[in-house]
């Protein structure tokens, strides 16, 4: 059963290769979630289960750098690689309808409260 579960969860490639190809590094995912470098690589390798609410994080965080690129507030050249971006924002977000709503709401939650300690100063990803 855990490896069934196991299989399950490691999906976050989609959401991990969106935000990559927006250029977001892992350094600033560890950061913006406050974990290890070592563990942001493990979830993209499959090395380590990430948490459903983490990647209901993290496909929030994507969703919200689609935005930023896509009304000029994101500065980095990302505007070629919007399309693969908004595509792996779509894969990720029919993996995530297995997610509970739980683990959605706890997941929003944190992102809703990161957002707000941060809206002030500047997006999540831009500044860093």
């Amino acid at each position: 059963m855990y490896k069934k579960y196991f299989e399950d969860r490691v999906f976050a490639a989609p959401v991990f290769e969106g935000l990559s190809a927006l250029g977001v590094s892992g350094r600033q995912i560890a950061s913006i979630l406050r974990v290890s470098s070592a563990s942001v690589s493990k979830w993209k390798t499959g090395r380590s289960i990430l948490t459903d609410e983490n990647l209901v994080f993290l496909s929030l965080m994507l969703g919200n750098e689609i935005i930023a690129v896509q009304e000029g507030h994101n500065t980095s050249p990302a505007w070629a690689y919007i399309g693969v971006a908004k595509s792996k924002l779509e894969e990720q977000e029919m993996l995530n309808r297995d997610i509970s709503p739980i683990a959605v709401w706890k997941g929003v939650r944190k992102y809703r409260l990161r957002w707000n300690a941060e809206k002030n100063t500047s997006d999540f990803i831009s500044k860093r």
